[in-house]
């Protein structure tokens, strides 16, 4: 073979015209579907070369899975590889944990291949109840729940602190975990003071205080979920001024 041979080419394919290619032996992971994140070993590429014959790892079963839905472990990142199932069935040196020891309610989820984020109401045995950030619930199985969202840590004199996110709200005033906030955006909550329990980039999850519309988050334990542009830090209120018509409107709703 020539130096020529071994230097890299570009070339431009369309994506129709790629494929996936496992070989018997291959560790792999589920990417999507009810055994999302799921670990199992290809037993063989099906003729067709569109799917392939999977023993999962945990069932000892035997599944066939489209191979655009499968990737080797390897490739994946190393928070992923490990579904919420495994670490429960693993525990620390090896003693069995419950899903109450890892998780608690209010704690964010990263799910569905970290592609969505959930705010913890309720714990079942084999799930969690999450309130996405569009307010809608979901149960989401621990097959599918990628990690937990833990604050930044960052060293100070050889120690480690927890540093909360911070963000902005409409107003470029500074809004962190515990604030209390008023959402200013049209709707059942307007005007209503909410504490910030937990914060995913913009999203703030709020505990709403009180509002003739309390009816509304039963099924959410009085959890709402909104952008941090749409709310008015409350404790800056009284001081510019912003909302002083605004509160008059909101206050026939929230008391």
């Amino acid at each position: 073979m020539s130096t020529l041979d071994k230097i890299p080419v570009k070339i431009k394919v369309a994506a129709k015209e790629l494929r996936k290619l496992f070989t018997s032996g291959e560790s792999v992971r589920i990417l999507q579907g009810l055994h999302a994140g799921e670990p199992g070993l290809v037993l063989e590429v099906l003729a067709e070369k569109t799917h392939a014959r999977i023993l999962m790892e945990n069932t000892k079963s035997e599944l066939k899975i489209l191979i655009s839905n499968l990737r080797r472990n390897d490739e994946l990142e190393a928070h992923s590889r490990e579904t919420l199932a495994d670490f429960l069935n693993a525990g620390k040196d090896h003693v069995p944990k419950s899903i109450s020891e890892v998780y608690n309610v209010g704690d964010l989820v990263l799910f569905d291949n970290l592609a969505s984020v959930g705010y913890i109401i309720q714990i079942q045995p084999d799930a969690l109840k999450v309130l996405k950030a569009d307010n809608k619930t979901s149960l989401v199985k621990l097959a599918h729940v990628s990690r937990k969202i833990a604050f930044e840590t960052r060293g100070i004199s050889g120690r480690h602190c927890k540093r909360p996110p911070v963000v902005t709200d409409k107003y470029h005033n500074t809004v962190t975990m515990k604030t209390l906030v008023k959402p200013i955006e049209r709707g059942p909550f307007f005007g209503c003071p909410s504490e910030v329990r937990a914060i995913f980039k913009d999203t703030l999850f709020l505990l709403v205080k009180q509002s003739a519309n309390m009816h509304l988050l039963r099924e959410t334990n009085s959890i709402y979920a909104i952008k941090a542009h749409d709310v008015v830090n409350a404790g800056f209120e009284l001081i510019d001024g912003a909302f002083s018509k605004a509160n008059q409107g909101a206050d026939e709703m929230c008391f």
